[in-house]
């Protein structure tokens, strides 16, 4: 296929010493702020300023370490008040936006934990997902209320968490079985369970609106999914592992990261919009996403590098 638009390079850095594993920008007082985690034990938090030269450059603004192991992923709260991260050495930790050091610690119960996701109805619930498959449903303060595990596969791990916009009490897990659970966190129970991969789910995506969620595992395809109808709308193929997936913030774009680079999809049109392959100094895939807006693009490698891209539409 054809690409549709072109790419630029913005900005690159160091971010950290080891494989970025999570990235989301967030507006702080009216100042973008970039998070990244990492394989490096740490969270760390960007601003984009000028340096002498009038060049944009990505200044480290907050650092918060304390996990003993790998950062698997974080959220920061819709208020922006605090950032939870949730680790390898099954700890969630709690953070202070003004503060960086050690967080609240609560213990899991014993098993790792791969997702998190903030959610928001008349207040904060933390929702955490483990490799044992149980999910742990918290208030803000880290008070544990209540734990869910599916019942028709009670060992399979959670590897992604997210909201479904318009529709607060609902949130979706995708599991290593390659199924994807939609529950309910008022009545607290499985209200569907979508199964299209053969093999665990790296990734998982929801559209703005609601209506769509992506899904892509180890057997190398991207699934689309209705929400709506609750079925497979259409997949694709791709020769190659896929680690991240994001909708872009307006327009049915579809961003994924891959070993060899950055492929983004119009999914409506089915085409190729753009393909951005790896640096060559580039040691390593693209392991994290996110949109800064409707034309820009931030992705995190597994060397630790930290890239920002914007796109051109021909």
């Amino acid at each position: 296929m054809t690409s549709l638009a072109t790419s630029k390079l913005q900005l690159q850095f160091n971010g950290h010493t080891s494989k970025v594993t999570d990235i989301k920008i967030c507006n702080i007082n009216d100042t973008p702020i970039l998070y990244t985690a990492s394989r490096d034990k740490t969270v760390k938090g960007w601003e984009f300023v000028k340096d002498q030269t009038g060049e944009t450059v990505a200044k480290a603004c907050r650092r918060y370490t304390g996990h003993g192991g790998f950062v698997n992923a974080f959220e920061v709260s819709r208020d922006g008040e605090y950032l939870v991260s949730v680790g390898e050495d099954k700890m969630i930790r709690r953070w202070s936006k003004l503060t960086s050091g050690e967080g609240e610690i609560k213990n899991t119960s014993g098993k790792k934990v791969n997702c998190v996701l903030v959610n928001k109805k008349g207040r904060d619930y933390i929702i955490t997902g483990e490799k044992g498959g149980a999910i742990s449903i918290w208030n803000s303060q880290l008070e544990l209320k209540k734990t869910l595990q599916r019942t028709d596969n009670k060992t399979a791990g959670v590897t992604a968490i997210k909201a479904v916009p318009n529709k607060d009490e609902t949130f979706l897990c995708a599991y290593e079985d390659g199924s994807v659970v939609a529950w309910n966190v008022d009545t607290e129970k499985m209200e569907n369970i979508m199964k299209g991969h053969d093999t665990i789910i790296n990734a998982m995506t929801v559209s703005p609106d609601g209506s769509l969620c992506a899904t892509s595992g180890r057997d190398k395809i991207v699934l689309l999914w209705d929400l709506k109808g609750q079925n497979n709308k259409c997949q694709i193929s791709i020769d190659e592992p896929v680690h991240c997936l994001e909708f872009a913030l307006s327009a049915y774009w579809l961003a994924a990261g891959t070993d060899n680079g950055i492929v983004v999809w119009d999914i409506l049109e089915k085409d190729i919009i753009v393909e951005i392959p790896n640096a060559e100094e580039n040691k390593g895939a693209c392991t994290s996403i996110c949109w800064a807006d409707s034309f820009t693009l931030i992705a995190g490698y597994a060397d630790g590098s930290i890239r920002k891209y914007a796109f051109n539409v021909e």
